[in-house]
């Protein structure tokens, strides 16, 4: 799930509509358990992505330190490797990849918390309902 569908779903399941007061606080626990798998998978891929970034310097680093079948063009030494490879593209991209799914991971955590408050307004708005109408 990309992060802007990721807001959106949020600020969609979020929402109070208090003329419907029941149906939200029954709806509340399917989002929390939704969101709570959503940031299960995320953690996963966050393990995945974590696998993929060390294999990706250890091919990097044989390919700059001239150790693979197809070796860089320049010989560099161990300070050099560091330097060229904070800066390889691909090790780039699947960093940048694992920043983006720290974020959504934070977001869902998060989410999952204002859920769990979420059902203590809901269940208070109820109680009050119930007041106003005379029959508590």
């Amino acid at each position: 799930m990309k992060l802007d569908e990721l807001k959106q779903e949020l600020e969609d399941r979020l929402v109070i509509h208090y003329d419907e007061l029941e149906l939200c606080l029954r709806e509340n626990s399917l989002y929390h358990g939704k969101f709570i798998n959503i940031l299960a998978d995320h953690r996963v891929e966050s393990k995945v992505l974590d696998i993929r970034l060390s294999k990706l310097k250890r091919i990097k680093w044989f390919y700059y330190s001239g150790r693979s079948d197809e070796a860089y063009e320049y010989v560099l030494d161990k300070s050099d490797i560091k330097l060229v490879m904070d800066t390889d593209e691909d090790i780039l991209r699947v960093r940048s990849q694992m920043e983006i799914n720290d974020i959504k991971i934070k977001m869902l955590e998060d989410a999952c918390k204002a859920f769990v408050g979420r059902g203590f307004n809901l269940k208070s708005a109820v109680e009050m309902r119930k007041i106003e109408l005379g029959l508590i």
